[in-house]
């Protein structure tokens, strides 16, 4: 995230009228609604490209390798009814849901990230695919050995990153905190692992923990 004197950016008569809501201290504007519309057209194209390939009988590990993706995603992708009505965010566990089941919880999580965490640096590693995303999935909470620090509030799912062959928690730690005082074992949880770390060992040691919410 880059910061700028508002001073060498903004007209006067402007800067005076933001100075009424807002005197003085860095303030965050978050990109607007065309980066996400942009981004919702393109995974839109792809999940046509992999479904097209899909009915022209490609494998499920073939098109998740070719794109990246979980199995599970591609499933999700390819098996989910076609729908031409447009899903809304909402910072609940029912929305990430059922973006989830259209196969397209990179959306979801991309606008989280931008606009109620306000972590540009996390949604543009989303939206340029460093990322392979597991979710929704329940998630044992004994796994989850770190805790980023978090003071939103949201009835979201957490959200999981596999960090030096560990669970951190890096959105949703007051949740995680309630769920844990109420000695509630598991939960769901949207988990990103960098691609460019070990996908082997993740998926050796943590995969059999997970239930995919598809097959609840």
């Amino acid at each position: 995230m880059k910061y700028q004197n508002a001073d060498k950016i903004l007209p006067k008569k402007l800067l005076e009228q933001v100075r009424k809501y807002y005197p003085e201290g860095m303030l965050y504007i978050p990109k607007g609604e065309d980066n996400l519309s942009s981004y919702r057209v393109e995974l839109a194209k792809r999940n046509q490209k992999i479904l097209a390939l899909f009915k022209s009988r490609v494998s499920v590990m073939k098109l998740a390798d070719e794109f990246s993706l979980s199995i599970d995603s591609v499933k999700k992708i390819v098996y989910s009814k076609a729908s031409t009505k447009v899903l809304d965010y909402a910072t609940t566990l029912e929305s990430a849901l059922s973006f989830d089941k259209k196969g397209l919880l990179e959306e979801w999580l991309y606008t989280h990230f931008l606009l109620f965490e306000q972590n540009e640096e996390l949604a543009n590693k989303v939206i340029n695919n460093d990322y392979l995303i597991f979710g929704v999935v329940k998630v044992p909470l004994r796994l989850i050995t770190k805790v980023a620090e978090d003071e939103k509030k949201s009835k979201a799912p957490l959200i999981l990153d596999f960090v030096n062959q560990e669970l951190v928690c890096v959105s949703g730690s007051s949740v995680l905190n309630k769920l844990r005082n109420q000695k509630v074992n598991t939960y769901y949880a949207i988990i990103i692992v960098n691609k460019e770390g070990d996908q082997g060992y993740f998926m050796h040691n943590y995969g059999k923990h997970f239930v995919s919410t598809s097959s609840l």
